[in-house]
């Protein structure tokens, strides 16, 4: 009777340690996933590593479809929240061309994974696409050969965009150390966090119906400025949490 309760206490043990190394490993693996798909999410793209985040209390990473998701949703205090971006996007096509060149090599059912990938895939299914990746890392080209070409030619049209409208201002974007027109060969390349800081200062300055003119006409340029604010909000909160880590050993 005793060599079976220590039997049994000794497979708890087991199972609860597996659990825990289940569940730490799926945190590092998603925080992995964020970056490699650079995915929008609640620190506004001021990632820590895994271990600090840990250590501030911060124990799942949880994925939605959509920004909209997230911000009528409901989510614990000690989880990060993602969701796709236009590089996301941009990757995942890059990812469908990837498998389509590579068919003869590329085992999707393996992963119980269907062609094409879609953006549900991503989300739902997030481990199998990176154990996708993972496992063929040496198949054919990079899936993202393509992916900073394209995303550099979206964000061209957007900036043109915003410079137009900065140029029509009643301000002088040069006083405030901007040169116009805004590109990534210039200004943005040169000093990208500042440059962005004062791209955003200056949007809050145009007028209130150019601002919502520009909501739908720049979505992309848009949702990095929504990233900034989150990236102030994420530091403010991430202070907060440390101190108080401090505080309690």
């Amino acid at each position: 009777m005793k060599k079976k309760f220590v039997t049994v206490i000794v497979l708890c043990l087991l199972l609860l340690f597996s659990s825990c190394t289940t569940e730490d490993t799926t945190m590092y693996d998603a925080i992995r996933y964020v970056r490699l798909m650079e995915l929008h999410n609640t620190t506004g793209g001021a990632w820590m590593s895994y271990e600090r985040l840990k250590d501030i209390g911060f124990n799942q990473i949880i994925f939605v479809h959509s920004e909209e998701e997230f911000l009528t949703g409901d989510f614990p205090n000690d989880a990060i929240v993602a969701w796709p971006s236009m590089n996301a996007h941009l990757r995942l096509n890059g990812l469908n061309t990837w498998i389509k060149e590579n068919e003869n090599e590329i085992n999707l059912r393996r992963h119980s994974l269907t062609y094409p990938l879609t953006m549900i895939d991503m989300i739902d299914n997030w481990k199998s696409i990176l154990d996708l990746i993972r496992r063929n890392q040496t198949v054919g080209d990079s899936p993202w050969r393509d992916v900073q070409d394209e995303f550099d030619r979206i964000m061209s049209l957007e900036e043109r965009i915003l410079s137009e409208a900065f140029a029509e201002a009643d301000f002088d974007p040069a006083e405030y150390g901007l040169e116009l027109p805004i590109n990534a060969s210039n200004v943005m390349a040169r000093n990208p966090e500042t440059s962005r800081w004062i791209i955003f200062e200056l949007y809050d300055m145009l007028d209130e119906d150019v601002q919502l003119r520009l909501l739908t006409e720049i979505p992309h340029l848009m949702a990095l400025y929504r990233d900034e604010q989150r990236r102030f909000k994420w530091q403010a909160r991430r202070l907060a949490m440390q101190e108080a880590y401090d505080n309690a050993e």
